[in-house]
């Protein structure tokens, strides 16, 4: 209920609804024991908290995504977990370390054929090497 009621929430770009769904949606599959579940659910509500939370929280929730995804085994989603907290590193200023993620997910991205992941991967590292004046 709570997964179908988020991606409701995101399209309304009700974002604060967006965030209580992930969060009630990943302490269900943690409840359960449902690793596979929570794997998703802690990437669906990383960008949640990319939306509502900060920078802080954010980083908080990318290292329990990340170790889950790793647990799991699910190299798609901890592709995302990097893209999304490249993301939200770019945003906060910190273009190096926002490069260093994106190169994770670039490598991830490539190696599973994830063309349109990689194609906006490559677009974010065009603006950090404007920004880094590298081009």
């Amino acid at each position: 209920v709570h997964g179908n009621a988020l991606i409701a929430a995101k399209v309304r770009g009700d974002h604060v609804e967006e965030r209580r769904h992930a969060e009630a949606a990943l302490s269900i599959s943690i409840r359960h024991g449902l690793k596979s579940i929570q794997c998703r659910n802690s990437s669906a509500y990383l960008v949640a908290i990319d939306r509502t939370g900060s920078l802080a929280e954010m980083r908080e929730a990318a290292i329990r995504a990340e170790s889950i995804a790793r647990e799991v085994g699910d190299l798609p989603v901890l592709g995302n977990v990097f893209n999304n907290a490249s993301l939200c590193e770019f945003r906060a200023g910190n273009i190096v370390k926002a490069g260093k993620l994106s190169r994770t997910a670039l490598n991830l991205a490539r190696t599973l054929k994830l063309r349109v992941a990689e194609s906006a991967i490559r677009n974010r590292f065009g603006m950090i090497y404007a920004l880094l004046g590298r081009m």
